[in-house]
């Protein structure tokens, strides 16, 4: 791990990191590569732009698409699906910032954003979760741990299937594997980090790791993307089927291991 991988997992993340962090791998996506856009170019897509109306400031961003990302971010604040459920300031959100704060920022975004040359930064797709599955599969996983912090591996696999977030047991263990070795998912005690036929049955619980716990708000917004139209209400009735669900068996599991 990076001594730029370390700040940034203890830095208290804010909604303009997630935002920006979303931007440059829509923004690499839409080029068809992993290269994000130059910071100028960032900073123009956050602009913001202040008007007045019977004597009260509005604050709009001037670029439609981010201003509907802002108001998601603001959702997911109020919806309490964060796993920080602090109280945010509003100059948290729809905030201006310039060329030179993002640099600072995209520097502290090492490794999931690294220089490729003296100007150019690409994003590290081996370390980032980009797909918006796998980003709705962590933030699923995130309800659930809401309900129970000691939530063993085999109750997530169980729940998965329940609402379709993947195929079968191999498909929920791949998933597992790979983000335990990347630091979004880490076992108590370790599980192995490569695929062993074993895992499934050892016992071991699952907890948000340190760079899920750092791109929370990235992830929420990621996985917005699965659902159609980034509709607010599927992500919530998800977390409520969610809740429900882990509520009624995570004693059987506590009690008896089955």
């Amino acid at each position: 791990m990076t001594l730029g991988s370390k700040a940034l997992f203890a830095a208290e993340p804010k909604p303009v990191d997630a935002l920006l962090l979303y931007l440059c791998v829509n923004q690499a996506r839409m080029r068809g590569g992993s290269c994000i856009p130059a910071t100028r170019n960032l900073a123009r897509l956050l602009r913001v732009i202040e008007s007045s109306a019977n004597n009260t400031t509005v604050r709009q961003v001037a670029e439609p698409a981010v201003q509907s990302l802002w108001e998601d971010l603001k959702w997911v604040s109020d919806s309490r699906l964060s796993l920080r459920e602090i109280e945010r300031a509003e100059s948290d959100y729809f905030c201006d910032i310039g060329a030179a704060t993002i640099n600072t920022k995209l520097n502290q975004l090492t490794p999931y954003i690294v220089k490729a040359g003296k100007k150019k930064r690409h994003i590290d797709t081996d370390k980032l979760v980009e797909r918006p599955p796998n980003a709705l599969r962590l933030v699923a996983f995130k309800d659930a741990y809401f309900v129970c912090r000691d939530i063993p591996h085999d109750l997530v696999c169980k729940l998965f299937l329940e609402v379709s977030l993947v195929r079968d047991e191999l498909d929920f263990y791949t998933f597992v594997v790979s983000m335990l070795s990347v630091d979004y998912l880490t076992a108590d005690p370790p599980a192995p980090t490569n695929f062993d036929s074993d895992i499934q049955t050892r016992r071991f619980v699952l907890e948000p790791g340190p760079a899920f716990r750092s791109q929370d708000l990235y992830l929420e917004l990621r996985a917005l993307d699965e659902f159609p139209k980034r509709n607010r209400e599927m992500r919530l009735r998800l977390n409520g089927r969610i809740r429900e669900f882990v509520s009624k068996h995570s004693l059987q599991y506590r009690v008896t291991g089955a």
